[in-house]
């Protein structure tokens, strides 16, 4: 699957153009940025983020977890494979919607709480704590938009807020059975690194 759309890091930020390519539990995320192209990716067994210019950077621990979750192109169906326990908590309003909120417990230990429309049963949002990989604590996901791609209902509006603001994901397409191995090839930047520390 390949997605395409925008990413804008505020409302008043230049609007990046953002790709997205997901196959056989591989996935290359990418961000046209005024100084180059920002990369992550994992390709079934090497997490990994490149930026034009802070470098390349290994992946450890939950992170390549995480990672591994992201890019299950089927998550939204299978979101239980990935936690050990999920609760409903209440009923209650979130981001304007009647909400079932649950609160899981993913298989590596990061709660995750997910709201999801009463009426709708669509997933609404998430709020988390990032700090444990480095970001600035409680955070929030925002879906919104829906729309059908091929049978495949999506959110076309992602709004991620933080303590450093918010930015803003949106999809603009999505196709289907057009990916190449090859865009999974691990780049020479991140060859170079495991190299010297071992993909430990």
């Amino acid at each position: 699957m390949t997605i395409r759309g925008q990413f804008e890091l505020s409302d008043k930020g230049p609007s990046l153009d953002r790709t997205v390519y997901y196959k056989d539990g591989r996935i290359l995320y990418k961000i046209a940025i005024p100084v180059g192209v920002y990369e992550e990716g994992y390709d079934g067994s090497v997490a990994w983020r490149l930026h034009p210019k802070s470098g390349p950077a290994i992946l450890k621990g939950n992170e390549v977890k995480s990672k591994e979750r992201d890019a299950d192109m089927y998550y939204p169906a299978r979101i239980l494979r990935y936690f050990k326990s999920m609760d409903v908590v209440e009923v209650t309003d979130f981001e304007g919607h009647s909400c079932y909120h649950l609160k899981g417990t993913n298989k590596w230990g990061i709660v995750n709480q997910q709201f999801y429309d009463t009426t709708t049963g669509l997933l609404v949002g998430y709020k988390f704590n990032s700090s444990w990989r480095g970001g600035s604590g409680d955070e929030t996901e925002v879906f919104s938009d829906y729309r059908d791609f091929g049978g495949w209902l999506m959110p076309t509006r992602t709004a991620h807020i933080s303590a450093d603001g918010m930015q803003m994901e949106t999809t603009t397409s999505v196709s289907f059975d057009d990916v190449a191995d090859s865009v999974f090839t691990l780049p020479d930047a991140i060859n170079a690194l495991l190299s010297k520390k071992g993909p430990g």
